[in-house]
Parts: structure tokens; C-alpha cells; sequence
């Protein structure tokens, strides 16, 4: 198998200064060898020196590090909720303003911070709230390493993506059941109407 190695551009000028009198390839190879071979020592005496039992100790002596919720599962309980109490008024809004989101081209999880509070749920802002915890260790983490996860934003699409295919799965059921019974209702009539009697003709047209 080949793979490709990053060097600093001094040490690769150096490297091309001796060539062709060391084999890089087998350089690397013996390097990658040896890491190998010093691990495989290293994790048998820890194995022997029992590790894992203090590996479980230092587990329960530090603090836990924030496990990140899962938005994709708060998100479908949420949506359950909102869709067991919407009003009728409520639902022919949300229709509206997903259809015009889609006419313009716009990203529908803009909206599903509003959408998503209800009567007995408060949606994605009630989770964030709840999720605090969580968001300080990632604000402290991005303060120490000075890289931005942008975990706000990605829960806000987690969650705004689950919400919405939820919702949008019940607009389906909704939208099929309403053309299943017309097609029902026309062809009740379609059966009346073949069933009527032939009319008859008035003696006189006979």
C-alpha cells in the first residue's frame, strides 16, 4: 500500500542532497516499525501491570467530560408534542410560511426555532437552555485550543432537519389521506351515477 508523508520543506532539501544514497521509503518503513513495535511493548506491560483497573480509577476520580445531546432525538419528541396540540390556525400558518421559504429558495430550518414552540413544548430554544452545560465546556474548549466548533449553529441544523421531517412526513400522511378520500368520494359517485337508470323516452318521441 502507498501512502504520502508531509516533511518540512528543510529537511526534504536535505533529503534530496543525499539521495540516492538512502532509500526514503525504507527509512519510513523502519520508522513506522519501530513506533510499532515500542507500542505493542508498551500497551503488554500495561496489560501486565493491570492499567485497566486504573484507568476505571482515574474514569471515577475526574470530572466527566459533557457528553453533546442528541438534537436529532429532541428534535422528534419535540415534534411529536408540537404535532399532537397544533390548532388548525397554527398548522395552515406553518404551511404557509414553510411554502414560502421554499418559493424563495430559503433554507427552512431558519424558521423552526419559532415553529417548533408550542402549547406544551418549548422547542429548540427550551433545548438549548437545558443544554447549557454542554455549551459552556465548548465555549471554555474554543477559549483553550482557539479553534471554533460551531456547535450552536450545527445543533441549530441537527435539530431544525429531524423537527422538519417529522412535520413534513405528517403533511404527507395529511396530504395523502385528503386525496385518497376524494378519489373515494369521486368514485362513489362515478358507481351512482352507472347505477341510475337509463331515462326514458316520452311516448310521444317514440
Amino acid at each position: 500500500m502507498r501512502i504520502g508523508i508531509n516533511v518540512p520543506d528543510e529537511l526534504l532539501k536535505q533529503v534530496r542532497e543525499i539521495r540516492p544514497a538512502v532509500n526514503v521509503s525504507q527509512v519510513c518503513r523502519e520508522a513506522l516499525e519501530q513506533r510499532v513495535e515500542v507500542a505493542g511493548r508498551a500497551a503488554a506491560r500495561a496489560t501486565r501491570d493491570g492499567a485497566a483497573k486504573q484507568a476505571e480509577r482515574l474514569d471515577q476520580e475526574l470530572a466527566k467530560p459533557a457528553i453533546e445531546p442528541d438534537w436529532e432525538a429532541y428534535a422528534l419528541d419535540d415534534a411529536q408534542v408540537w404535532i399532537s396540540t397544533v390548532t388548525p390556525q397554527v398548522w395552515e400558518r406553518f404551511i404557509y410560511q414553510a411554502d414560502f421559504l421554499r418559493r424563495q429558495g430559503r433554507d427552512e430550518t431558519e424558521m423552526v426555532e419559532i415553529w417548533s414552540h408550542g402549547e406544551r413544548v418549548e422547542g429548540f430554544a427550551g433545548r438549548l437552555t437545558e443544554s447549557v452545560e454542554w455549551f459552556v465546556s465548548q465555549c471554555e474548549h474554543e477559549i483553550e485550543t482557539g479553534v471554533s466548533t460551531g456547535q450552536p449553529e450545527k445543533a441549530r441544523r441537527e435539530y431544525g432537519r429531524a423537527w422538519l421531517g417529522y412535520v413534513n412526513e405528517v403533511r404527507r400522511l395529511l396530504e395523502k389521506h385528503r386525496k385518497d378520500e376524494y378519489e373515494r368520494v369521486m368514485a362513489q359517485r362515478s358507481e351512482h351515477r352507472r347505477a341510475l337508470p337509463d331515462p326514458e323516452l316520452p311516448s310521444q318521441l317514440v
